[in-house]
């Protein structure tokens, strides 16, 4: 489990939030997942930059990046953006990159065993831009409803 502590601008996010909540839900609704994609694109450009390189590249070809929107109600909805790896079609798979990112116990034939240490690239992006991410999704959210008002 990851655990972050991030200090953020809550008045500026209360005041962006404040703009998007005066247009229709579909058009806040795009605006947030525009957002939320331009911050988490950050991450997976590092990600992919950090992946270990093998002939085929698949690994850093694989990293992934989903959108899924979850209504929280009368809070209005929840964003999450999930960066992972492709693990279909079988001939682009990147299912191994979790033993990478994780390390993993490899028994031999003799039945002793061996630890592959770890060589973690998704974590590392995450920790690494952060705070970086949050100023993009403020900043797109702010064009984005700039951009709406004109």
């Amino acid at each position: 489990m990851i655990q972050v502590s991030i200090e953020v601008d809550q008045g500026e996010l209360r005041k962006l939030e404040r703009r998007l909540n005066k247009f229709p839900e579909k058009t806040a609704r795009r605006v947030f997942r525009s957002a939320g994609r331009k911050a988490m694109k950050i991450v997976q450009k590092e990600a992919q930059a950090n992946a270990p390189r093998g002939e085929t590249g698949n690994l850093a070809a694989g990293i992934l990046m989903k959108l899924k929107e979850r209504s929280l109600g009368v809070k209005g909805i929840s964003l999450d953006v999930w960066l992972g790896l492709r693990l279909k079609p079988r001939d682009r798979s990147a299912w191994y990159g979790r033993l990478i990112e994780t390390g993993w116990m490899l028994k031999l034939r003799d039945g002793s065993r061996k630890h592959i240490k770890a060589r973690p690239f998704l974590r590392p992006a995450f920790h690494k831009n952060v705070r970086n991410m949050l100023k993009v999704f403020q900043k797109a959210l702010r064009r984005s409803l700039d951009r709406l008002v004109k």
